[in-house]
């Protein structure tokens, strides 16, 4: 019998005497147990919680409550807990009032003998009916996982009825392939929803014969009616399930064949295709004995192993289908046990030793194991990938992290300078000297803090994938000596060689491609340079290859370890991110520089310099030319021309006055887009206008706008903060002449205004 389950009772016995009593017969009965004794309402209603009994066994008459206040509160809070009823005279209408009251027996004290065999025959029953109750409790939860997977599953539309046609199950396929959710057609007949009238007597005829017969009609193709009145081409089977009573409750089973007829038409007439549900069933249906051997398998199980037949599949042999043996040998062990298993997840193998990843359904009946093979082949790779995805979105966020720790010391540190030293130069005191040292202090800082604003604005557009390509012709050679010229300074305060030759210096070349990108690129490439380079060299390099231009930036400094090769070019990645690091900078450059270079059809490449330090590589495909350039960007004379200035923010029109007055143009300004175009209805032969697009009032787009309808001779120029993509081409479809990002660069402002102004 094995182990003996220790019985826990609680008597609830005045009469110390007979407790002993019961108890002698208990232990001679051999039943192994463990108990405790109250005589007091308040302790039993306490125990019979804390103590957690087995069983209870009750005097009938107690001090203050009786065997019936017993059976009371346990019926009431402790159902499972099986009561017997003992006394010393009871009366046969008592003891038919105990049996209703939810008395599991009761024993007479002068019939204790008969306790045990009470006492075990009443655990018995309490076993038999938790088990049975598990076992109600299984099931369901096995019809409602069936219940789901039918309801979930979006091309077999399943639709239950009784005899009479009437509808009473109707899944979520069935609603997206007839029209009907499911509170209309519940309680409607087939006749009513899909079967059209030509087939009503056909229909009825099958549903009659399937009733008296039992047998489930043939699947077949048809063409049913949906809620829109028109026919949906569909194969229909039946099933037909007999409920305890007697009666029967049927099944039509549907899958839309209108994709299938529209694509294989030559197929249309093939019986084989349609002959049963299940072969034409899109999830593997199989059948195998109890040792594994397969006897059937459909044709999607066929093809979900890459066999070419049925026969070459069973023929295949037990074990053959499975990556794991151990794996096979559990599911046919639990079948074995439980009969049936609705969600056995694991590994099959195909012909060609491919893995696919399935969740197996099967049940036992007549020592035949029947089930269902769903791949989730598809979810697990998914899933896989989301975890891929979420490890690196952590990653990010660490990176993200780490970036915004270096960001707040990166802003702080110029935006001390510039604080620090504009309190500065409130002194009256300061010298000319002092007072030009600050303010360069400051401009120098002002630069610092706009490189990072421009990164972090570049980034979130890269990001956001709002870049765009804007060619123009520009003056390579020019390109370069303006970088040196900006690096000249720090190369000469780190004490480094620096040297970036013009390309072909004897000829004046233009270039067509994106410039401000281009020179982004060679800027971040040699502020890293620069940044970890200590001693020796960095230098510069540009030569032509084809059409392509190939630039090199290579320094003497520290090099990047081999493992960073890679994932220094993504966002945020720095060599250093402790808050000890001994160089500054915000993670960015590298990843705008490969976002630009990309962009522009490149590739850019990272190698290790000898003996030491970094070379950073990367090729543009461009249009070359050579042409009479003209260095001198000095702004012509405009004495004879009035500009207006449509600026709302007093620095930045001081800032655009002060690069205009060299031109000698007459200089207005409005400081809203309404007083901009009042300004030129009185001064209607304005030459030019210079039209901020963030104005209250009216925006500058609107007021471009209107300003083109009545004068549309007059050029405007737009300048904005925003330089987001597409913000050009808004700016030209509003009707402006040219664009401007701020900050505005003098040598960009001359180019501009003598497109527009010869």
């Amino acid at each position: 019998m094995g182990a003996q389950h220790v019985i826990k009772i609680l008597f609830v016995e005045d009469n110390e005497f007979d407790l002993h009593l019961a108890e002698r017969e208990l232990h001679t009965a051999g039943l192994i147990y463990t108990s405790i004794w109250v005589d007091k309402k308040a302790d039993f209603e306490r125990e019979v919680l804390a103590y957690a009994p087995d069983i209870i066994i009750s005097d009938y008459f107690l001090p203050d409550f009786n065997g019936l206040d017993v059976l009371e509160i346990v019926i009431e809070n402790y159902p499972d807990v099986p009561v017997i009823i003992t006394t010393g005279s009871i009366n046969e209408e008592t003891a038919v009032k105990c049996m209703k009251a939810g008395a599991s027996d009761y024993v007479l004290k002068d019939q204790l003998k008969r306790l045990p065999y009470s006492v075990m025959e009443v655990i018995n029953k309490s076993a038999i009916r938790k088990e049975k109750a598990e076992a109600e409790n299984a099931l369901k939860q096995s019809e409602a996982r069936f219940s789901s997977l039918l309801n979930n599953i979006s091309n077999i539309a399943v639709q239950g009825y009784t005899s009479d046609g009437k509808v009473k199950y109707w899944n979520k396929a069935s609603e997206l392939l007839y029209g009907y959710k499911t509170e209309e057609a519940l309680g409607r007949t087939l006749f009513d929803l899909i079967i059209p009238e030509e087939q009503t007597n056909i229909v009825s005829k099958t549903i009659r014969e399937m009733d008296e017969t039992g047998i489930a009609h043939q699947a077949e193709e048809l063409r049913l009616r949906r809620k829109d009145g028109s026919l949906v081409h569909v194969f229909s089977s039946h099933s037909i399930n007999k409920l305890p009573g007697g009666e029967k409750e049927f099944y039509c089973i549907d899958i839309d064949l209108t994709e299938r007829i529209s694509v294989e038409k030559a197929l249309i007439d093939s019986e084989n295709k349609y002959r049963k549900l299940v072969e034409n069933s899109p999830v593997g249906i199989y059948q195998s004995s109890l040792d594994g051997h397969l006897l059937f398998g459909n044709e999607a199980l066929v093809k979900l192993l890459n066999y070419n037949s049925q026969q070459e599949l069973l023929s295949a042999g037990p074990g053959k289908i499975f990556s794991t043996p151990d794996h096979e040998s559990e599911l046919l062990e639990i079948i074995s046990i439980h009969k049936i298993i609705s969600d056995f997840e694991t590994v099959l193998v195909t012909k060609f030793g491919q893995k696919k990843d399935v969740i197996i359904g099967a049940s036992l009946e007549n020592n035949r194991i029947t089930g269902m093979v769903l791949d989730i082949s598809e979810r697990k790779a998914t899933e896989n990938e989301l975890l891929k995805a979420k490890e690196k979105a952590e990653e990010s966020d660490r990176l993200k992290s780490s970036f915004l720790s270096n960001l707040s010391h990166e802003v702080r540190t110029p935006m001390n300078g510039i604080v620090g030293f504009a309190e500065l130069l409130l002194d009256r005191s300061l010298d000319e000297e002092s007072k030009q040292e600050y303010v360069e202090t400051i401009m120098v800082n002002s630069n610092s803090l706009l490189k990072i604003i421009s990164d972090i604005i570049e980034i979130s557009k890269i990001k956001t994938e709002l870049l765009s390509i804007n060619y123009r012709e520009f003056s390579l050679n020019e390109m370069i000596r303006e970088l040196k010229i900006h690096f000249h300074d720090l190369a000469v305060k780190k004490r480094l060689e620096f040297s970036f030759p013009e390309f072909n210096s004897n000829e004046k070349i233009l270039i067509i491609s994106d410039e401000p990108k281009i020179k982004l690129i060679l800027t971040h490439l040699l502020d890293n340079a620069f940044k970890f380079t200590e001693s020796g060299s960095v230098q510069g390099k540009c030569m032509k290859n084809d059409s392509f231009l190939e630039f090199s930036i290579a320094d003497t400094g520290i090099g990047i370890p081999q493992e960073y090769v890679e994932l220094i070019f993504e966002p945020f990645r720095q060599i250093e991110d402790s808050f000890n690091r001994k160089f500054g900078g915000n993670g960015l450059g590298l990843a705008i520089a490969k976002a630009y270079v990309e962009l522009l059809g490149g590739k850019i490449k990272l190698q290790p310099n000898t003996p030491a330090g970094s070379v950073f590589t990367f090729s543009l495909p461009v249009k070359l030319k050579t042409s009479d350039i003209t260095r001198c960007l000095e702004i012509p004379d405009y004495s004879e021309c009035t500009f207006l200035i449509a600026e709302d923010e007093p620095t930045n029109y001081v800032y655009l006055k002060k690069l205009l007055m060299p031109s000698g143009a007459r200089l207005l300004h409005a400081q809203t887009g309404r007083q901009a175009l009042e300004i030129i209805d009185c001064n209607p032969k304005i030459n030019l206008v210079f039209m901020d697009i963030k104005m209250p009032d009216i925006d500058g787009l609107e007021a471009t706008r209107l300003i083109k309808q009545k004068y549309p001779g007059i050029p405007v120029i737009a300048t904005t903060a925003y330089a987001m993509n597409g913000d050009r081409e808004l700016c030209i479809e509003s009707g402006c002449d040219g664009y401007i990002p701020k900050p505005i660069r003098s040598a960009e402002l001359i180019r501009s205004i003598k497109k527009l102004i010869v």
